[in-house]
């Protein structure tokens, strides 16, 4: 192999091995957008979300009002919410929700992913 195919190569592997190590760095960092909304027939008296380390409080949420924030953090980061309605009704969740971070409060205070909207054909 002559020397100036091996410069070539050696260049093009440096470039490419660059350009993975970004792409995992912007995958591992992004921003991920939390929705909450509260259908529970009463106001959310405090909330905390916590995603990736990172934690965001809400106070006073009155019902049909969604709550919205942004989290730096990764696919794979562990969200939980904690909080309790005007009742005293503890509101809890734990778990890796996975793609879409959409969430309701039903009245009974046990948040739920939102379901998918079907897709037509």
């Amino acid at each position: 192999m002559n020397p100036t195919r091996k410069r070539t190569l050696l260049r093009l592997s440096v470039v490419l091995a660059a350009g993975l190590a970004v792409l995992a760095w912007t995958l591992a960092n992004r921003s991920r957008g939390v929705i909450i909304e509260n259908h529970s027939g009463q106001t959310v008296k405090v909330l905390n979300v916590t995603l990736g380390g990172e934690t965001k409080t809400f106070h006073d949420v009155p019902e049909g009002k969604p709550m919205t924030e942004t989290f730096k953090a990764g696919g794979d980061d562990l969200l939980t919410v904690d909080g309790r309605l005007a009742n005293d009704t503890q509101i809890r969740f734990s778990g890796k929700p996975g793609g879409d971070l959409h969430f309701l409060i039903p009245p009974d205070g046990m948040m739920i992913q939102r379901p998918k909207k079907n897709q037509g054909p």
